[in-house]
């Protein structure tokens, strides 16, 4: 928040300058309208995701999982984009990684199998799947936004399709 004589100050400015020009434009023959606006710096925020630390101690404590399992998880959580769509293929994953498709196969099958990650067929290239990290443990968009897709997901796929082995 900007303090009140710093405001006052930039409003003098403001004034001046719009002054400034349209004097100089009457001197040319030229009508100037000028307006300027105040605003403050926006500060820059990296993306970020929700994480429900009830579920991530929970998750810590009853999810075995090795340290590459852990590895595939949390890069995918980093490629999460808003409605938690992850939008990358298993080849694209291992290069990223360094690890074999084989792997990441099977790791992605773990995740799935534990609902951490839900999978679903690409609507436009059926060789493809894409990837969604289980919003009951993250989320990154608005929380209305979470109870749409959560009420969608459930009618499409049930109300297991979000269940951790945990919740049972």
């Amino acid at each position: 928040m900007m303090k009140k004589n710093t405001i006052k100050k930039l409003e003098n400015i403001q004034e001046y300058s719009e002054e400034g020009i349209k004097e100089l434009g009457r001197e040319e023959g030229i009508e100037f309208n000028v307006y300027n606006t105040i605003k403050p710096k926006k500060v820059y925020t990296p993306e970020y995701v929700a994480l429900f630390q009830d579920m991530a101690s929970k998750f810590s404590r009853d999810i075995i999982l090795s340290g590459g399992e852990y590895r595939v998880l949390f890069y995918l959580i980093s490629l999460v984009g808003y409605q938690n769509f992850i939008g990358i293929d298993i080849k694209s994953i291992g290069e990223n990684l360094g690890m074999h498709e084989k792997t990441i196969s099977k790791v992605i099958t773990k995740l799935v199998k534990y609902n951490i990650v839900i999978k679903m067929e690409n609507l436009n290239d059926k060789r493809r799947n894409d990837y969604f990290v289980n919003m009951d443990m993250f989320w990154k968009g608005s929380p209305m936004d979470r109870s749409k897709v959560k009420k969608k997901l459930e009618g499409k796929y049930g109300k297991n399709v979000l269940e951790l082995p945990f919740q049972k």
